[in-house]
């Protein structure tokens, strides 16, 4: 999953309070999950609640529910490093960002995706801010979310 990636990559890089870092990699997509099931219950209005920006909706929701602001703040900025470099992000949840941001690529590549296709837009910033010892996605992967996940599912990675 995203959060235990999330944690693996924390971790690896030396960040302050993985297991807070590995809540906002549980939590990032909970916006997407309540505008869908918005949209499924309003069909009608579907098209509505696309437009919405679903990290700030998970941002609010997070918020309202009380949970520490250092996670709302980074889910609510979670797609900055989609178009932007890091100095987007508040100092406050600029790591956190940071580190779901390469989850997400981590993710991305395990799924199928190039890692040419992953290292596009600012990736090499977010790499540079996290001090991130290996080169590469697939550096990452092969040789930390992979090892961890196999130690996890008593060799298997992927368990039926």
């Amino acid at each position: 999953s995203v959060a235990h990636m999330a944690y693996v990559i924390a971790r690896l890089c030396h960040v302050e309070k993985p297991a807070l870092i590995s809540t906002v990699g549980l939590l990032h997509e909970v916006g997407k999950s309540l505008l869908l099931l918005l949209a499924s219950t309003f069909e009608k209005m579907g098209v509505f609640f696309q437009s919405f920006d679903h990290g700030r909706i998970g941002a609010l929701l997070l918020k309202q529910w009380e949970l520490p602001e250092e996670i709302w703040q980074a889910i609510e900025q979670h797609r900055i490093p989609e178009y932007g470099p890091p100095s987007m992000i508040s100092t406050d949840s600029r790591q956190s960002v940071a580190v779901l941001h390469l989850a997400l690529k981590c993710d991305s590549y395990l799924q199928g995706a190039e890692e040419k296709d992953l290292t596009v837009g600012f990736f090499k910033d977010y790499m540079r801010f996290l001090k991130c010892p290996e080169p590469s996605v697939v550096n990452i992967v092969n040789k930390h979310i992979v090892p961890t996940l196999r130690k996890q599912g008593g060799g298997r990675i992927f368990s039926a």
